[in-house]
C-alpha cells in the first residue's frame, strides 16, 4: 500500500480524500504544545504536521536550505517528549514541526510508511549552523533517557536513541514544470561524515 493510500484512508474511512481533510485529535499533541509554548506563538497545518513559528522576525529568516533535527519517538513516549523539547525550542525561539496526532505518529512509525520519512516525530529548524550545534546538543542532553525508531534517512547524533540531523531543504522551493505547473522541489545534498 502506498503512503497517499494510507493517507487517503485515515482521512476518510469511505471515500478518498486528502489529507488535509483529515480532522486530527488536537487535545492530543496540539493542545500539550499550545500549553508548552508562550503566548504568540503561531501555529499552521500542513498534511500530516502542525508548524510552530515564534512570533518575531526570525522566523521569516529560515535558510531555503540548512541542518534539520529530527526528534523521533515511541507512541508510548511521546508527549514526554514533547514536555522535554517544546520548553527548549520556545526558550531559543526555534521554528519547530510536529505530528497531527496520534493517529498519524503510529503511522508515520509504520512500516507501511516512506523510508526516508519514517519515524520523523519532530522536525527542529535553526536558523543557521552556530544554532543548530548549540540547539542539537541541548537537545541531545534533555533526551538521554528516551527512546525513538531509528531514521534511516538521517545520522544518529553521538549515541542518542531520539536525535538525529541532515542537511537539506527548509523553505519549499518550485520550479515550472514542461506544463508550466509549479513543482515542488526538496533540495537535498548529502555532505560526507554527515
Amino acid at each position: 500500500m502506498s503512503q497517499v493510500t494510507l493517507l487517503d484512508i485515515i482521512a476518510d474511512p469511505q471515500f478518498y480524500e486528502t489529507i488535509e481533510n483529515y480532522k486530527p485529535l488536537e487535545d492530543q499533541l496540539l493542545a500539550l504544545v499550545k500549553r508548552l509554548l508562550p503566548e504568540g506563538w503561531e501555529f499552521s497545518r500542513r498534511s500530516v504536521w502542525f508548524g510552530c513559528h515564534p512570533a518575531d522576525e526570525k522566523y521569516n529568516q529560515l535558510p531555503q536550505q540548512g541542518w534539520k533535527i529530527h526528534v523521533s519517538s515511541a507512541i508510548t513516549n511521546t508527549e514526554d517528549i514533547l514536555r522535554v523539547v517544546v520548553p527548549i525550542l520556545a526558550r531559543h525561539n526555534i521554528s519547530f514541526k510536529f505530528a497531527l496526532d496520534l493517529e498519524i505518529l503510529r503511522l508515520m512509525n509504520s512500516k507501511g510508511w516512506s523510508r526516508q520519512a519514517a519515524g520523523k516525530f519532530i522536525t527542529v529548524y535553526p536558523l543557521d549552523e552556530e544554532q543548530f550545534k548549540f540547539i542539537i546538543e541541548e537537545l541531545y542532553q534533555a533526551t538521554r533517557l528516551f527512546e525513538g525508531l531509528y531514521i534511516l534517512s538521517d545520522r544518529r547524533y553521538k549515541d542518542s536513541r531520539v536525535i538525529f540531523y541532515r542537511y537539506g531543504g527548509i523553505r519549499p522551493h518550485a520550479y515550472p514544470n514542461s506544463k508550466g505547473e509549479q513543482v515542488s522541489v526538496h533540495w537535498k545534498l548529502n555532505i560526507l561524515g554527515f
